[in-house]
């Protein structure tokens, strides 16, 4: 079921993608990484996929930016408890000015959406588009992401 090439110490990575079909119903994936520049992965299954199948890529971006963003916490050039204002000074309009980034990146800002149809050929996000969504209050205020499991 599942195809592609996998470089001689990435079999396991093969395994696990196998796995994903046989014992966790996917049914249709692909997969492909690069190491200094030189593929190590390249892998698709399921039906109707094949190497070059185009897909959808809903949001994608928000583990992206969360991994970029836990990086620098790691290498200390921020902390999650930091105001994204710090970072991202006019982020801070409109009441936001203590908003933190682990409420950013837990959706727990209040920012819940663009309000007005975003232009399609810009991909939905202009400069002008993040201009206005910088000076727009939050739909409600930020929680603390903390929860009492009991």
């Amino acid at each position: 079921m599942v195809k592609g090439e996998v470089a001689p110490g990435f079999e396991g990575v093969r395994e696990a993608f196998e796995h994903c079909f046989s014992d966790l119903g996917e049914t249709g994936a692909a997969f492909a990484a690069l190491v200094d520049g030189r593929m190590v992965l390249d892998l698709w299954g399921g039906g109707g996929s094949d190497r070059d199948s185009l897909v959808n890529v809903y949001s994608v971006t928000k583990p992206t930016a969360a991994f970029r963003v836990l990086v620098l916490v790691e290498r200390g050039a921020l902390s999650l408890e930091d105001p994204v204002a710090r970072h991202w000074p006019e982020f801070a309009q409109a009441g936001k000015d203590r908003t933190t980034v682990r409420q950013l990146l837990s959706h727990q800002a209040g920012l819940a959406a663009l309000h007005e149809p975003q232009p399609h050929e810009t991909g939905g996000l202009s400069p002008r588009t993040i201009g206005r969504w910088t000076c727009r209050p939050a739909r409600a205020p930020p929680r603390s992401g903390r929860r009492s499991r009991g």
